[in-house]
């Protein structure tokens, strides 16, 4: 099954899927062998403060994970929030929202430990040309120049 929005054109999730990832309240982090002295399992965290799918998770420089967009459980709508996850405390905190409420676009690491977002769209009707960059240590969003074409 299909749906084709104004400008873009994307599949539908299969419900099931989509149910079953949003339903997901509580996030598993896996604890890695080796360096890290981990167990090699998988152990429950705290939860997100807003559940979500369709989202980007992007692991900081610091070791937190950067969880930003998405689509809330049974609904039709993009988010704007994100959300920090610090592993040492397993707890999760909002940060900065995104200039633009997204899903099903990229983000990327810069080398200056920033985040790149870059097009994605609002689920709705809208595909984006924009991108924008999360600064970690000012949590804030900020809008960078545009593609020459929209992605997601």
């Amino acid at each position: 099954m299909t749906r084709t929005t104004l400008q873009c054109f994307k599949s539908v999730r299969p419900v099931w899927l989509s149910t079953l990832l949003a339903g997901m309240l509580l996030s598993l982090v896996f604890e890695a062998r080796g360096a890290t002295g981990g167990s090699g399992t998988f152990a429950y965290t705290g939860n997100l403060n807003v559940a979500r799918y369709n989202h980007t998770a992007t692991l900081l420089p610091s070791g937190e994970v950067l969880v930003a967009g998405g689509i809330p459980p049974n609904s039709a709508n993009s988010l704007a929030s994100a959300e920090l996850y610090n592993p040492k405390t397993g707890e999760w905190t909002l940060t900065g929202s995104t200039t633009a409420v997204r899903t099903d676009f990229t983000a990327t690491l810069l080398q200056n430990g920033e985040v790149l977002v870059a097009g994605g769209t609002d689920w709705v009707i809208n595909c984006y040309t924009t991108a924008e960059r999360y600064n970690p240590s000012t949590g804030a969003w900020t809008l960078t120049g545009s593609m020459t074409k929209k992605r997601t």
